[in-house]
């Protein structure tokens, strides 16, 4: 019989048959090491046994308010300190090998944040700063030819269009169509 874990822990609980028992001894004498280790489990299971089979030992009604009156004292815990502490962990890893990485990673970030909303504040200079007094005057005379074309009203043929709905009452004394076909 071959000596694997299986059949050692079928033959420590006597679920083998009397031929494969006796099978298991011999391989057993043969091999010393393994037959020390299977002593070694026998005794064991044998001790938690007994242990399981002992009655439970029954504790007094004040065991546990003077075990508490043994303990030394602690500040009392609130559920903030309690999440504060475990984000602590998962945020600052102390027994990580990235721990060290985290840590820079995180001033690196707030050092930029921190240039950016402190450091100089860049104006935008206008386009037309730059321009030659002869380009700012063409400008300023486009700028002011497209504000006369949008203020002045539509016309067609040089004759003004009506100003509002076709069909209000200042153009037409025909009441709206309402939708009926006669």
């Amino acid at each position: 019989m071959k000596l694997n874990e299986k059949n050692i822990l079928d033959y420590l609980d006597d679920r083998l048959c009397e031929k494969d028992c006796a099978d298991m001894e011999a391989a057993l004498e043969r091999s010393g090491n393994k037959a020390s280790d299977v002593d070694d489990a026998r005794l064991a299971m044998r001790a938690l046994h007994a242990l399981a089979s002992e009655e439970h030992i029954a504790v007094s009604e004040n065991f546990w308010p003077r075990l508490r009156e043994k303990l030394p004292e602690q500040t009392p815990r609130n559920a903030f300190s309690q999440i504060t502490s475990t984000l602590s962990g998962a945020l600052w890893p102390s027994n990580s090998k990235w721990a060290v990485s985290a840590r820079v990673a995180v001033v690196v970030a707030v050092l930029a944040m921190a240039s950016l909303w402190l450091g100089p504040q860049r104006t935008m200079t206008p386009s037309s700063a730059q321009l030659s007094p002869s380009e700012k005057a063409f400008v300023t005379r486009s700028m002011q030819r497209h504000a006369d074309y949008v203020n002045t009203p539509p016309t067609v043929n040089n004759l003004p269009l009506p100003v509002g709905d076709a069909g209000s009452a200042d153009h037409n004394s025909e009441p709206p169509d309402d939708g009926y076909i006669p």
